[in-house]
């Protein structure tokens, strides 16, 4: 896979990093062209600043604290990202395909349409925004809490892991993948599992009503909690 072929990095400092960001903010621009592909960059703290559209690809990251940092519609493909954390960052429509990922999080941020196609690692997610984010043919091992999640999709992964407490996945699609880990009072009213083999998960206190089960097993409704009182399962 390409994201396992050896690049020539340039290695930019933190101070270099910070002076190309103001430049880029001082200029105004709608939408920048900030290029920090192909870069190696560790030990960065960064801060209020505008990075739309930035593209991140081939770098390599870590250690590296985003803080109230505009990224809508930044790549990072074919990234590899170690230690990484993204605070009440907007990173709507972002791309993060074929990202390796190891301690990475996501902390109050908005990430409507964002993409993790091919991803493989560890990330977290908290009290995030993630309506339309697609994790397609990934292997990650993704941990959720208090997330706003609907029409997620996950999907075409031989394996993925989900830890999620507290989320809503209204009308999410499970799609032919191998689904573990344990989902814990999530909301998944509408969701869609089709050709996906959940026996490796559990659901627990979810909220379960009119999902579609199509070619799929171990989707467990058992322990469905709804507060309505004419709920009924009908499968």
């Amino acid at each position: 896979m390409g994201k396992k072929m050896k690049l020539s990095r340039c290695s930019m400092s933190a101070d270099e990093f910070i002076q190309k960001t103001d430049l880029i903010n001082e200029e105004s621009r709608q939408d920048n062209d900030g290029n920090y592909q192909y870069c190696e960059l560790s030990g960065i703290s960064i801060e209020n600043k505008r990075l739309r559209g930035t593209t991140f690809n081939f770098s390599k990251l870590s250690g590296i604290v985003f803080t109230d940092i505009d990224l809508e519609r930044a790549e990072f493909n074919f990234s590899e990202l170690d230690n990484v954390k993204f605070v009440r960052c907007k990173l709507d429509s972002s791309a993060f395909d074929y990202a390796s990922m190891k301690k990475v999080v996501f902390e109050n941020c908005m990430m409507e349409g964002c993409t993790f196609d091919f991803s493989d690692g560890e990330a977290a997610f908290s009290d995030c925004k993630m309506a339309f984010v697609e994790f397609h043919h990934s292997m990650a091992s993704i941990a959720m809490k208090d997330c706003a999640g609907e029409q997620i999709q996950l999907s075409y992964s031989p394996r993925l892991t989900v830890n999620a407490e507290n989320c809503d996945f209204h009308g999410g699609k499970f799609i032919d993948s191998s689904l573990y880990g344990t989902m814990k009072n999530c909301i998944l009213t509408d969701a869609s599992f089709n050709g996906t083999d959940a026996s490796g998960a559990s659901f627990m206190e979810c909220r379960m009503r009119d999902i579609e089960l199509l070619g799929s097993r171990g989707v467990d409704v058992t322990g469905e909690n709804d507060d309505d009182d004419d709920f009924e399962m009908d499968f």
